[in-house]
């Protein structure tokens, strides 16, 4: 299996999404990057890692009995999609986002080839765009039947990223 820690050349900045962050919000940072751990900590956003490669299973079962009772705002996966060859496994991690972000929560994906990998997210979350060189995204889907409209979403004072 691929380990899906992140190297520090994937590492985000202030540029790239730094405003996406508030103080007070949740993030599920999926491969477990330290130095965005440590970033999210200085914005004031408690970081939740998760890394089946990486951190004992325990602590990966907690992360996500605590996300069950209360879904994280936010979603990272940083360098994860380019680090993984299977399709399935990439899959995987992109399910892992969208069971664990609330409806209307964003998800910040970092790859070398952004538009490699698009439609693949797509298959996941429809809302993905290209956006200062990251995959965003929003979780507007509510089940396998229904999908909401960013359109009618916005008018109903949501916002697109």
């Amino acid at each position: 299996a691929t380990p899906l820690s992140v190297e520090s050349d994937m590492r985000p900045t202030d540029k790239h999404i730094g405003a996406d962050f508030k103080r007070g919000t949740v993030n599920l940072d999926i491969g477990s990057d330290d130095a965005l751990s440590a970033e999210l900590k200085e914005k004031g956003v408690e970081n939740l890692s998760f890394d089946p490669q990486n951190l004992p299973e325990e602590h990966n079962r907690q992360i996500l009995s605590q996300l069950e009772k209360k879904p994280a705002d936010s979603a990272t996966l940083f360098g994860i999609l380019n680090k993984v060859s299977d399709p399935e496994e990439r899959k995987s991690a992109l399910q892992v986002a969208y069971e664990n972000v609330k409806l209307g929560g964003k998800v910040f994906i970092k790859v070398e080839e952004p538009k490699k990998y698009l439609t693949e997210v797509k298959q996941i979350f429809p809302s993905a765009k290209i956006r200062q060189g990251l995959i965003k995204a929003v979780k507007w889907k509510i089940d396998d039947d229904i999908q909401w409209n960013p359109r009618v979403a916005l008018s109903s004072n949501a916002t697109l990223i």
